[in-house]
């Protein structure tokens, strides 16, 4: 934002920017997101999760909360543009490919609108345009709700990964992430096999 001096997180600035697609689209937030950016990126089965046990879509899954918490007690609907998507790590993958700035798929943005949304913020290095960031490059976003956490990384070196949980305890954020490093590290041959 122009002026800023500092850097703060907020959900509340994504829920207005899903209301600010709505104005100058005519369309529903949801409607105009699968129509131009989920499907030119391969991906059918995302959508607004349900704001309780019962509303849970085909084939989503369960929610466990922790410590007391209740993952069904909160108003997803409403969280359409920050928080409310559900999804499998294969569609969160499809999506990664699609804005990665590598030639293995065409991306669905211009290179200078990556580079754009992918430039640190002058307030805080570490984050930009709804994407953690850093010099080497990497770029990844994480979702943690009650019931649930969520990581998705796109590395320097060519790869896109995504994990999910149905539940949230501890750091087990953090033990996400360095699971999937350590896989993608133990790793020595990829099968040049296109998944998408």
């Amino acid at each position: 934002m122009p002026g800023e001096t500092e850097y703060h997180y907020s959900n509340f600035g994504f829920c207005v920017l899903g209301r600010v697609i709505e104005k100058l689209s005519g369309q529903n937030y949801d409607s105009y997101v699968k129509s131009q950016i989920l499907t030119p990126a391969g991906i059918s089965n995302m959508e607004i999760g349900g704001d309780t046990e019962a509303d849970r879509k085909v084939n989503e899954v369960k929610y466990y909360g922790q410590g007391g918490e209740d993952p069904y007690n909160m108003k997803v609907s409403r969280m359409d543009a920050h928080g409310a998507w559900i999804a499998t790590p294969m569609d969160l993958v499809r999506f990664l490919v699609r804005v990665d700035g590598f030639t293995t798929k065409p991306d669905i943005l211009q290179p200078a609108t990556l580079n754009l949304m992918y430039a640190p913020s002058t307030t805080n290095a570490g984050y930009a345009k709804g994407w953690a960031v850093n010099k080497v490059p990497n770029y990844w976003h994480n979702g943690s709700l009650p019931g649930e956490q969520a990581l998705m990384v796109r590395t320097n070196d060519g790869f896109c990964w995504s994990i999910l949980v149905n539940t949230r305890a501890g750091n087990i954020g953090g033990d996400m992430d360095v699971l999937m490093w350590t896989v993608k590290n133990a790793i020595g041959y990829w099968p040049s096999i296109d998944l998408f």
